[in-house]
């Protein structure tokens, strides 16, 4: 139970080469960064899972930055992308492929779920491309924010969903049967 007080942390790490749906997601552009975190034993989730818990329960600020994002687009001629941007567009064994295009810039973001000795590591690759002036004035202004975030939501879903793992193995509590 303590070690699910403590909170997985993400990291910045190399793009795996694994990442086969980052690496061809948009043709000529490199992905641009990746942050890992090592998933709980007995977590069991598979890549749609982890993309759902990193991008449909994003921790509360985060979902303030994107609300505040949503609100402020307008001023320089970039459209709302709203939830849209965080659909999954491919997907192979083991990896998803989330994003949208938009006039400003292409996005995806890779989500793998890899296994090395036996321990599972689930890694977020961002894929970015830059269309116009619009694209490069909005990537300056998220570009500095986008590493903290993309940790601070890969790390959540990892405590959330070894939470989800450990109370199913526990069964439901006396009293709570529904």
């Amino acid at each position: 139970m303590l070690r699910l007080r403590t909170r997985p942390v993400a990291s910045a790490c190399p793009v795996p080469e694994a990442a086969r749906l980052a690496h061809d997601a948009l043709d000529g552009v490199r992905p641009l960064d990746a942050v890992a975190v090592r998933a709980r034993p007995g977590t069991g989730a598979g890549p749609q899972e982890w993309a759902d818990a990193v991008f449909r329960d994003p921790p509360r600020w985060v979902l303030g930055l994107l609300l505040l994002r949503e609100a402020l687009v307008g001023l320089i001629g970039v459209e709302r992308a709203g939830r849209k941007a965080f659909d999954t567009v491919r997907s192979r064994p083991g990896e998803v492929l989330l994003g949208t295009d938009s006039g400003h810039l292409d996005f995806r973001a890779s989500v793998l779920v890899d296994t090395d000795d036996g321990r599972e590591t689930v890694t977020l690759t961002t894929v970015v491309r830059l269309h116009n002036r619009r694209g490069r004035l909005y990537w300056a202004v998220v570009r500095p924010l986008h590493p903290l975030v993309v940790r601070a939501m890969l790390g959540r879903a990892a405590h959330r969903l070894a939470h989800r793992a450990w109370t199913a193995r526990l069964g439901t509590p006396v009293g709570h049967e529904g």
